[in-house]
């Protein structure tokens, strides 16, 4: 059996933030599948990271 997850994406941070503002229009465009992870995000996708 193999999980995965991903780190966070700049997408997961923009989404947050248009809703902590109240609004809808978030401004991204694309495909979610192009979208880069935040810097927390490459944190968290690195496999030799320790907890």
């Amino acid at each position: 059996m193999t999980i995965v997850r991903h780190g966070q994406s700049v997408a997961d941070v923009t989404f947050a933030g248009a809703h902590a503002r109240g609004v809808a229009a978030h401004g991204l465009t694309g495909r979610d599948a192009d979208v880069e992870l935040s810097p927390l995000g490459w944190q968290q996708a690195d496999p030799g990271r320790t907890r």
